[in-house]
């Protein structure tokens, strides 16, 4: 039998079921690319131990291919029992709609759920290359790894180019099980009995699948009426109702709720007020919910651009609308677009803005953190008319604000401060920012009483003495004094730290481990990381046996930082980028693949030559990537295909360099299976650390600019002593 198919399929399985695992996590926990980062760190960190695991037991099994077998069951319904025991953790762990987690329980438990199935992936890597190494011994390893990422490639194009758009997250992870079984079935030619009663199951399962997912969804929401469901291309939409008042949760998130016609009244009413006779009004996100039928009612509106990413969310809620809102998505003044922010602006080339409404959910992930920073305010700016108004809001309070809520507040404050000469603060519950150049606006009631009714505005909950009870002079004056005085970062792009704030505020609220262990680190400057790992650097290049792993360990370390980057880098310039993580992952692949084949081909015999040369390469491309994200904030949608290319490159050295340093390894050893083993377990846990280290450390306290400049300095520190240690 062709035992390579087998190992491609494998990979296939658990790359594909990598990205589902992702978007549940995701939707778990709000959207958090925490969340990522650990998913990966546990999937490598697992995967180590379970490589580690066979190198020491391998001796012990006497029926390879039987045992093999029976893995590949327990393969495949390890990965159908974590989605489900994902999907439900809310339900065991009794986390509310609407709660974020602490912290801790993030990490812990994003961490240890995954376990058991990156477990069994990296035990049956080790396997597949002991019974490969019966047959080819000499390319055994190579050949392995090859075929695995060749599968890891194919499984994330399948994800990512068709079963994303056709299937819900069960739906999908329930066929690619039915798939993986089959395959096995039809590949074995004996043993084949515990893959019919694993078929069976799967489908007795089948057909509950539809009242399974239905039931866990009605858990999840325990005291709300759960009115909708949809599984879109973006995100997991759920509309509940908890007596007359609808809300919409995105991936945990709540997008708005309705109808809330005096709240809407309120804001649009105070913005209107702040410009002279606004006539093109930009609205980005929630315009649904009240915001387009409330504008439309005043007579100079000449247009209303809505720009909402997902179509299903207005699909979901149409129905539920009250009517004036109805109305107001059919009218000839409104534009409805379904596009990112920044695509829309890129391309946009009409008339400028008089109002720009940003009702964006507040910055708690980096995905939402883009829509604060400097340079996405400088790009609403340009497309402000001279009197042009933006306003936003964040959750505040107008009496006290605790630490972590100056922190925040302060940083979005100061990030507009940087763009625009005026700010007025309008405190509350939810604090709003009005910001501009004009000297049209004014905190003043009395003034802004005198507009409202100098223009007979058509309003129904209002009057003229609102102004003086929302703008109390001693919570407008506590409110800008503590937020001008209080010095925080400013909020950018690739330095992303009001998502990190954002997160502080919400779970200050428990006495989180994690969260003091960030505040410990956050003392700390990124060069003291970098003197810790130099002088690692330097103890063990005294020994080839030691530098060698330690280097497959680094390079684990660069090669999931070099993929996350890129996850991270498109999502910052582009936009939602959970369909493109498949993708990116299989270049990635490959990426591994290529350069695999590569040194198999035509650098075998001048392997030591070699060595230290890649890890600089490695290194030099961590050193282009900030003024190449630099460079690319500046560019349209088309240059996006440059993200794919660089997880490309990383998976071509990686892939090079993993076979390499397994022939300078075990150059003077017999026993193959363990010595990869070994360097294999080095390359994931090298991974699982650089994961963790990223998200939860480097990315939100020195953001990607110094976090690429300090892995490329480790890397070419590593080449440095690699090179003499090899000389010796």
């Amino acid at each position: 039998m062709n035992f390579g198919w087998a190992v491609v399929f494998i990979g296939l399985f658990s790359i594909f079921s990598q990205s589902i695992f992702i978007r549940r996590l995701i939707c778990v926990f709000y959207g958090n690319e925490l969340t990522t980062g650990i998913f990966f760190s546990s999937w490598l960190f697992f995967g180590g131990i379970g490589s580690f695991v066979f190198s020491k037991i391998s001796h012990k099994i006497k029926n390879d291919l039987l045992f093999f077998g029976f893995l590949i069951v327990l393969f495949s319904f390890l990965s159908f029992l974590e989605f489900l025991f994902i999907k439900s953790l809310k339900i065991i762990f009794g986390i509310y709609p609407g709660q974020i987690p602490d912290l801790s329980f993030v990490f812990i438990a994003t961490f240890l759920i995954i376990a058991p199935f990156s477990f069994l992936n990296g035990f049956l890597f080790s396997f597949t290359v002991k019974i490969c190494s019966q047959y080819r011994k000499e390319k055994a390893i190579a050949q392995v790894y090859a075929q695995d990422a060749l599968g890891d490639m194919l499984g994330g194009i399948l994800f990512s180019f068709l079963c994303v758009y056709l299937f819900s997250p069960l739906e999908n992870i329930y066929f690619i099980n039915l798939i993986f079984i089959l395959f096995f079935f039809i590949f074995f030619k004996k043993n084949k009995k515990i893959f019919v009663y694993f078929l069976i199951l799967l489908l007795l399962l089948g057909i509950f699948l539809e009242k399974i997912d239905t039931f866990l969804t009605k858990k999840e929401w325990r005291g709300f009426k759960v009115i909708k469901k949809i599984s879109s291309f973006y995100a997991d939409l759920v509309l509940i109702k908890q007596k007359s008042l609808y809300s919409l949760f995105g991936n945990g998130v709540l997008n708005f709720s309705f109808p809330l016609k005096r709240e809407k009244e309120a804001v649009v009413s105070l913005a209107f007020l702040e410009t002279k006779l606004p006539r093109n009004i930009l609205i980005i996100g929630e315009g649904a919910a009240g915001f387009l039928s409330q504008i439309l009612k005043y007579k100079g509106v000449e247009s209303i651009y809505y720009l909402e990413l997902d179509p299903k969310v207005i699909e979901i809620v149409k129905k539920y609308l009250p009517q004036e809102d109805k109305e107001a998505l059919r009218s000839k003044k409104v534009k409805i677009i379904h596009q990112e922010a920044r695509v829309f602006l890129a391309n946009y080339q009409g008339k400028k803005f008089d109002i720009i409404f940003l009702n964006t959910a507040p910055p708690l992930n980096l995905y939402l953190n883009r829509f604060y920073t400097v340079e996405f305010f400088e790009k609403l700016k340009s497309f402000l008319n001279q009197d042009g108004i933006l306003t936003l809001t964040i959750p505040s309070k107008e009496s006290y604000l605790s630490q972590e809520l100056r922190d925040w507040n302060a940083c979005i404050y100061h990030t507009l401060r940087r763009v625009f000469s005026k700010i007025i603060l309008i405190p509350g519950e939810n604090l709003r920012f009005i910001a501009s150049d004009s000297d049209y606006l004014t905190q003043n009631p009395d003034e802004l009483a005198e507009r409202f009714l100098k223009r007979n505005f058509p309003s129904s909950y209002i009057n003229q003495y609102y102004f003086y009870m929302k703008l109390i002079p001693w919570h407008i004056n506590y409110v800008t004094s503590v937020l001008k005085n209080h010095k925080v970062k400013e909020n950018k792009d690739f330095e992303p730290i009001a998502y990190f704030y954002g997160i502080s505020y919400f779970t200050s609220y428990f006495k989180s481990f994690l969260n003091q262990i960030l505040t410990f680190l956050s003392r700390f400057k990124i060069h003291i990381y970098l003197v810790i790992f130099s002088f690692i650097l330097f103890l063990s290049s005294f020994r080839e046996k030691t530098i060698l792993p330690l280097t497959v360990f680094i390079l684990g370390f660069s090669a999931i930082t070099c993929v996350i980057f890129s996850i991270l880098g498109f999502q910052i310039i582009y936009g939602y980028v959970y369909h493109k993580i498949g993708l990116i992952n299989a270049f990635f692949m490959l990426g591994i693949v290529i350069g695999s084949y590569f040194y198999s081909s035509f650098l075998k015999k001048k392997y030591k030559e070699y060595a230290s040369f890649i890890l600089t390469i490695v290194g030099l491309l961590f050193f282009i990537l900030p003024p190449l994200f630099r460079w690319l904030s500046f560019k349209s949608y088309f240059y996006s295909s440059i993200f794919y290319l660089i997880p490309l490159l990383g998976g071509i050295l990686t892939g090079i360099y993993f076979p390499l340093a397994n022939s300078l390894y075990l150059s003077k050893s017999s026993q193959i299976e363990k010595g990869t083993s070994f360097l294999y377990a080095c390359d994931l846990l090298g991974g699982a650390l650089g994961g963790v280290m990223l998200s939860v450390v480097f990315l939100p306290l020195y953001g990607i600019i110094k976090s690429c400049n300090f892995i490329g300095l480790i890397l070419v520190e590593a080449a440095i002593f690699l090179y003499f240690s090899l000389k010796r």
